[in-house]
């Protein structure tokens, strides 16, 4: 028991290596509650060890729910239910589900998954603790035929302390769907239905955008100004290399509502030939651009050393459908729907349906098999930033029912 208690301690959790000490899920689910028991109980640690090792068997907890399909854990030792935040703590829970029961519909299965716990900060007045920590949650699928997945994510845990134990009372993300449903909640039944006849789940070639697509043309643009072609290797290299560990050289919103658009301009950014070094990215050279009317697009070491186009969602879409012939900066098509995307592509998702979009995702592969223009969310890989992820299957990401997608082709960027 000191062993395994010791074992929990470290920072990185290889949750396989926990599930060998256990012969079925009835004896993992016991193992997990005799530790709860002996860290609230524990008379020589302090406040801020038990509260850490407590936090460290929740997400441990939460991985083992992800890839054990024929079983609910229950989590109610970690909570206080009687919270006035407990609709935050259902819906932590139930993204939970959702996402486990996705991987159940897709039929895939979970053939590795390591954790690696960052704790931030942990302050503790009294008999409340706040917890800021970061989740990197890697894993490989059956369905994998490249490279390791992964998703990360920024808690803040507040805790609070009833009849000596430490119970969660709360659960706030830095992740944008969290945020557009934390309050609704998830229809977890609607949203699996849904994948039954969702064309972004299941093969079927969307005739109307097709039409829409002979009628117009998407090849690179050519005339007397400069333009240069993406490459999309780069683009993969760069999303796989910071997805989960961001680049210093960038100024980071993480925490300032989000980072993902600005996560997507740098891996286009690089994808055209953009220099990964500290003076380039502060002086803002190609293929950023600076001091052009309505073109600019730039971002650096600094808070709002930018072009707002640069980090904002919608802005982005606006200034890549402007673009094209005689202009600076990137261009390209946007098409609704995620069936046209190709790798270094930029899709966006409105969480809720209400017109407005909300997030960005790279598209850093698509599975060699796909065909153009019938690819769904089983075809695409992406990568993100808040919510952080890296090389992860739409399929696997779990979106709500009444999410709504576009795809903006990037043909090239341009320069006079």
């Amino acid at each position: 028991m000191f062993f395994f208690a010791l074992f929990l301690s470290l920072i990185t959790i290889v949750s396989t290596s926990v599930l060998a000490l256990a012969s079925g899920e009835n004896s993992f689910e016991k193992i997990i509650q005799n530790e709860l028991d002996f860290y609230q109980q524990n008379k020589f640690l302090s406040e801020e060890e038990k509260i850490e090792n407590i936090i460290r068997l929740y997400f441990v907890l939460k991985a083992e729910q992800m890839k054990t399909y024929n079983k609910d854990f229950r989590f109610s030792d970690f909570y206080n239910y009687n919270s006035k935040n407990k609709k935050s703590l259902e819906f932590i829970s139930n993204k939970t589900k959702l996402q486990k029961e996705i991987r159940k519909k897709n039929n895939t299965t979970v053939l590795w998954q390591n954790i690696t716990l960052d704790f931030v900060s942990t302050e503790v007045s009294d008999n409340i603790a706040k917890i800021k920590v970061y989740e990197k949650y890697e894993f490989i699928l059956d369905t994998s035929d490249r490279h390791i997945s992964g998703k990360g994510l920024e808690y803040v845990v507040t805790m609070q302390k009833y009849d000596n134990k430490w119970l969660i009372d709360d659960i706030i993300t830095n992740s944008s769907f969290d945020e557009a449903f934390k309050e609704s909640g998830i229809d977890i039944d609607k949203t699996i239905a849904n994948m039954n006849t969702s064309p972004l789940y299941n093969k079927q070639v969307l005739e109307k955008e097709i039409e829409v697509l002979s009628n117009e043309n998407y090849s690179n643009l050519t005339s007397d100004w400069t333009s240069q072609s993406l490459n999309t290797s780069n683009v993969f290299a760069y999303a796989l290399t910071y997805a989960l560990s961001y680049n210093p050289r960038f100024y980071s919103y993480a925490g300032l509502g989000g980072d993902c658009q600005d996560f997507g301009s740098q891996c286009l950014w690089f994808g055209f030939g953009g220099e990964n070094t500290q003076t380039a990215i502060n002086d803002h050279d190609w293929p950023m651009i600076e001091e052009s009317t309505n073109r600019d697009w730039f971002q650096g070491s600094t808070y709002l050393d930018c072009d707002t186009s640069w980090i904002r969602v919608e802005e982005f879409d606006d200034y890549i459908t402007s673009g094209g012939t005689g202009k600076n900066g990137p261009y390209g098509s946007v098409i609704s729907g995620i069936s046209y995307a190709r790798k270094g592509d930029i899709i966006q998702v409105d969480w809720t349906g209400n017109g407005y979009f909300d997030h960005t995702f790279v598209v850093d592969s698509v599975v060699y098999s796909s065909t153009y223009g019938s690819r769904t969310m089983s075809d695409i890989y992406v990568s993100a930033h808040t919510a952080d992820v890296r090389s992860d299957l739409m399929s696997d990401l779990g979106f709500s029912s009444s999410s709504t997608f576009r795809t903006l082709q990037i043909n090239g960027t341009g320069q006079d």
